[in-house]
């Protein structure tokens, strides 16, 4: 913006899904994007029926990244540990920062992210089982 006040050009990419889906009450953006060979991978964050906080996949057109061609069904990641189920807001795990990391055994992403609002934590998620959940 060239006076910090005019952005322009806003778009809805995802909204709620509605029933009993993990993110049937709100989702929020996470990571910044993060580029793979399929086009522009998004990990955010969606909150289910209980106020569980979770995480999941966008996979955003490499050439035109306001098209959505995927989107995980189930999330990728749930609150599991002590560190993300209690604190100053329960159940909770949201990404922050992404990257993919080439290695001889697959590549992978390593995830930085919130944990019930009182810890920064990090996780690796291979990108094959990320793939995978953007295909269900």
């Amino acid at each position: 913006s060239a006076d910090l006040l005019h952005w322009g050009d806003h778009r809805h990419l995802a909204g709620c899904r509605t029933g009993q889906a993990w993110e049937c009450r709100k989702i929020g953006a996470g990571a910044p994007p993060v580029r793979i060979a399929e086009g522009w991978l998004v990990l955010y964050h969606g909150v289910d029926a209980q106020e569980r906080y979770s995480m999941g996949a966008l996979l955003l057109d490499g050439a035109h990244p306001g098209r959505v061609l995927a989107r995980t069904r189930e999330p990728l990641f749930v609150p599991k540990t002590e560190y993300e189920k209690n604190g100053f807001f329960s159940d909770t795990v949201f990404p922050c920062a992404a990257w993919v990391e080439h290695g001889g055994n697959g590549d992978v992403v390593p995830v930085y992210y919130g944990a019930a609002d009182k810890s920064v934590c990090r996780a690796v998620i291979p990108l094959d089982s990320i793939r995978e959940g953007l295909k269900a």
